[in-house]
């Protein structure tokens, strides 16, 4: 047979393929409804270098308060920054740089709503303005 051909040694082995198309197909004619896809509570941008490292750690620290959030690992450009957070749902956005650093104060922006707060980069300050924005 084919494996022969190849040069290997016959091998058990247990495959499984299906079509997506036809799952999903199957999945609608049964009236099976997806759930939508969550979406982050806020993506954190950063303008520059002092602000990625900002970035990576107000985002684990909102994420020990139990805030979902996103941010760039790519060092792509603001722009396409802002763009991703667009694009995968963030209901905020905070940008990070130098100033806002040294300042240890930053723009909270409601995505829905085009609305903008100064805030503290104090973690608990983001997940609360955060939280009263949701309610």
């Amino acid at each position: 047979g084919l494996i022969e051909q190849l040069g290997g040694a016959a091998t058990p082995a247990v495959g499984f393929g299906c079509g997506l198309e036809r799952l999903l197909l199957a999945a609608d004619a049964s009236g099976f409804v997806f759930p939508p896809a969550d979406t982050c509570d806020v993506f954190i941008a950063s303008a520059d270098a002092c602000g990625a490292s900002a970035a990576l750690r107000t985002a684990a620290a909102l994420r020990e308060k139990g805030v979902s959030v996103e941010t760039d690992l790519c060092s792509r450009g603001l722009k396409a920054q802002m763009k991703n957070a667009d694009r995968i749902g963030a209901k905020y956005t905070i940008v990070l740089g130098e100033s806002e650093v040294t300042n240890n104060k930053a723009i909270l922006k409601n995505m829905r709503l085009k609305e903008q707060t100064e805030i503290s980069l104090e973690a608990d300050s983001i997940a609360q303005a955060i939280k009263k924005g949701q309610n």
